[in-house]
This record gives C-alpha cells, sequence and structure tokens, in this order.
C-alpha cells in the first residue's frame, strides 16, 4: 500500500472469503493466503481492512505480486521473485466532518437538538459549519443556539 497506509493483522473483512483464508497484515503489507493454493482465472473480488492515510499519498499507487511456495513470512519481506505483478492506482483520501444528532423526539415538539461534531481536519478562525435539517423540519435559531465547546458564533 502507497505510505500513510496501515493493514490491521487481521485484515480480511469478510469470512469465509471464496479466494483467500486469511489476510495477515503489518504496516504497508498485507499478505493474502490463497485457498487450496489457487486463485482461479478471471475475475474475483476479495474485501480487506485498511486503515486509510491521513492525505492523499504524493505517489499513490497499489502494487499486487503473486507468490508461488512461499510461507507468508517469506512473501512478506520478498523483494523480488513475484510470479505475476500489476500495480494500480489508488482512491483519493478526503476531508470529512461527521456529526451525531440527538433531540427530544416527542412528535411536534419544539425542541433542542444536540449536535457533536468530528473533523479530521482543524478549523482555522474564520471556518464556517453549515448544519441543513432534512425536508419537513424547521431550524430556528430562537429561543438561542448554545455553544458548548465551541468558540462563539452565530445563526
Amino acid at each position: 500500500a502507497p505510505l500513510g497506509f496501515e493493514f490491521d493483522i487481521g485484515c480480511l473483512a469478510v469470512t469465509p472469503d471464496p479466494t483467500f483464508t486469511v489476510c495477515e497484515g503489518s504496516g504497508r503489507i498485507a499478505v493474502l493466503a490463497a485457498r487450496d493454493a489457487t486463485i482461479p482465472a478471471g475475475p474475483s473480488s476479495s474485501k480487506i481492512w485498511v486503515a486509510n492515510a491521513g492525505l492523499t499519498p504524493a505517489d499513490n499507487r497499489w502494487i499486487l505480486e503473486s507468490f508461488l511456495d512461499l510461507s507468508m513470512e517469506l512473501v512478506a519481506s520478498a523483494s523480488a521473485g513475484s510470479r505475476q505483478m500489476s500495480s494500480v492506482e489508488g482512491y483519493s483520501i478526503r476531508e470529512l466532518l461527521q456529526a451525531t444528532i440527538g433531540a427530544n423526539t416527542q412528535r411536534g415538539a419544539v425542541t433542542t437538538v444536540f449536535v457533536w461534531f468530528l473533523a479530521t481536519r482543524f478549523l482555522d478562525i474564520g471556518g464556517a459549519v453549515e448544519l441543513h435539517a432534512p425536508r419537513d423540519y424547521e431550524l430556528r435559531c430562537t429561543p438561542r443556539v448554545q455553544y458548548i465547546n465551541m468558540p462563539a458564533g452565530s445563526c
């Protein structure tokens, strides 16, 4: 995987997997053991867990290699001897702002909505967060907006 991506020790996301029996991750390398020591001809796919990099790496190419008759440990440290090799351009890492919303759920009630934010990047002075309510909801700034753990703002 490119710089910044990290595989967990057990990186096979769905088990049983039709193609692989196990996925052993360590840092940027994941080694998958082929079921019955074969990979079927034609297209196949598997889901593996990876922790994304903080930003899209400058070199964002993923390299895939296949090896024959090597232990998982030897494959992880191999620098040559692959039977097949290809590389593919990776995906872009985007900024993310997550929110959790909670409120009194009584039908028709005017209530206080609590919004908890988690941002992947720091929002500096002069930045803004916009909140859009779903259709059929009405956001009001009265009686007031309380900024519990944020700098004062306006509504």
